[in-house]
């Protein structure tokens, strides 16, 4: 492994500093980073390698799969307009927005992740050492899926608006029964409600 902290420098290198590197959460070697819809959802990001004494600036953009080469700004620690329009209204009432951790370290935060959302982003770090070596940015891709909703049972809605509405019935049935003894043939699966839906008559 190559020396990060030379006496000489390297390629112009100070002596006394290293590479800079910035690593975001789910980069290239974290693989996608997978969150539900409506969820809040963070990414972190940290720089090293820059000169001592500086507190960074952060920079969040994102790309589109649609087209993934023109970025779009979100926010930054440092420009409190670096929103492009797209974001400009969540960025203004804290929907998304940056937490600072350290000097070299933050966290960006998506209160309500929206399908929109979806895309690579970017953590970009601006240059505070007087020279440029190194890496200033990374990049990690954000798949946001739709929350799963437990299974529903087929015809509960139709029991659950006919019941408290008797109609007429023939030979004396109770309705009541007679919607039960339907959704028994027509669903095996809700043999647990037999008993309660068996016994309900209208009053």
């Amino acid at each position: 492994m190559g020396c990060l902290r030379c006496g000489q420098g390297e390629a112009g290198l100070t002596p006394g500093w290293t590479k800079r590197v910035v690593t975001v959460q789910g980069g290239p070697d974290g693989g996608p980073l997978v969150r539900t819809e409506g969820s809040h959802t963070t990414i972190w990001c940290n720089v090293t390698g820059y000169k001592e004494g500086m507190e960074q600036d952060f920079e969040w953009s994102m790309y589109l799969p649609s087209v993934p080469d023109r970025e779009i700004r979100i926010v930054s620690t440092g420009q409190p307009n670096y929103a492009y329009a797209i974001f400009a209204q969540r960025v203004n009432s804290k929907e998304i927005w940056v937490e600072r951790l350290s000097a070299d370290a933050a966290l960006l935060h998506i209160t309500k992740l929206e399908a929109k959302d979806q895309g690579v982003f970017e953590c970009y770090t601006p240059n505070t050492d007087g020279q440029f070596l190194g890496s200033y940015s990374a990049r990690t891709n954000l798949t946001a899926e739709v929350a799963e909703v437990g299974p529903s049972v087929p015809g509960q809605t139709l029991l659950l608006h006919t019941l408290p509405h008797p109609q007429p019935h023939p030979a004396g049935q109770p309705v009541g029964t007679r919607l039960a003894n339907h959704r028994l043939r027509a669903d095996p699966l809700l043999s647990t409600h037999q008993s309660r839906e068996a016994s309900y008559s209208p009053s």
